[in-house]
């Protein structure tokens, strides 16, 4: 009778444990993938084409890990949380610079599609220095095949 309940407090009860872990984390879902290097796209109403070197400052990256993200654009670091879909990040305090995306203190606040492939987002800026950079604009990942989202 003895080894029969050693045999069921060694084994049975781990299992019974791993049971109600599996049962409550049923419900968890991994953030979106949202890592990676992002392009945002030339404005339409705009006439001329892009030079290659203002396509290369359009292009920022998204480092994440879980819901917290960093992401860096114009050489600021803007950090922040993904809560869904939606991104929010801010900048920290700085010398204000010369464009829309990089004064101190702005808040980013983005909507990722994460059906598109690649990845795109729209997404707005809220500057309390500079005026006529709201947006919209967009947004898409660049430099990962379609089929690799979600792949690390």
């Amino acid at each position: 009778m003895k080894p029969l309940l050693a045999y069921a407090a060694l084994v049975g009860l781990p299992l019974a444990g791993l049971a109600a872990v599996l049962h409550a984390g049923r419900a968890l879902h991994a953030p979106p993938d949202v890592g990676g290097r992002w392009e945002i796209e030339w404005p339409r109403r705009m006439v001329r084409p892009p030079t290659a070197g203002e396509l290369e400052e359009m292009r920022f990256t998204v480092a994440q890990s879980g819901t917290h993200v960093a992401v860096t654009l114009f050489g600021r670091e803007y950090r922040g949380r993904l809560r869904g879909d939606s991104l929010v990040v801010r900048s920290g305090g700085g010398p204000p610079r010369d464009n829309c995306w990089d004064a101190p203190h702005t808040v980013i606040r983005a909507r990722v599609d994460t059906a598109a492939a690649p990845r795109r987002m729209a997404f707005a800026l809220e500057s309390p220095s500079r005026d006529g950079c709201e947006g919209p604009y967009t947004a898409a990942r660049i430099g990962r095949r379609p089929g690799e989202e979600g792949r690390r």
